[in-house]
């Protein structure tokens, strides 16, 4: 947050958050933003070295996380976002016949997705 504050102060801007704290309020107080908070533990499970094992190889971390689906369910059912994103990928070309890059779901990786996801179900793989 410092660096894009750096960043924008020689321009005269200012940053949209003050700190992670004023980031994460803002996340919070979204409307449909009602995702709650879940965690799971990830521990390293390789071998140890003889003699000093560094702490990191028997600690447990915790990673935090909300539900993926249920916040996309959310952004996706949120009326202020109604016709302001594209759902399925699409390719655009212009006259010359280049493709035009405007977005994720107009780039090839989703384009390609999708032309596999129909390959299997309809060849029922």
């Amino acid at each position: 947050m410092r660096l894009w504050a750096l960043s924008l102060n020689k321009h005269g801007d200012e940053p949209a958050f003050i700190d992670h704290n004023d980031l994460y309020a803002q996340i919070d107080s979204t409307p449909l933003g009602d995702v709650a908070w879940d965690f799971f533990g990830i521990k390293y499970t390789g071998p140890l070295p003889e003699g000093n094992v560094p702490p990191w190889m028997t600690e447990t971390y915790k990673v935090h996380f909300r539900d993926p689906r249920a916040v996309i369910h959310n952004i996706i059912s949120n009326p202020d976002f109604n016709g302001q994103f594209d759902y399925a990928p699409y390719q655009e070309y212009d006259s010359d016949g280049e493709h035009r890059y405007h977005d994720f779901m107009s780039g090839n990786w989703a384009w390609k997705q999708a032309e596999r996801l129909t390959f299997f179900m309809k060849f029922g793989i």
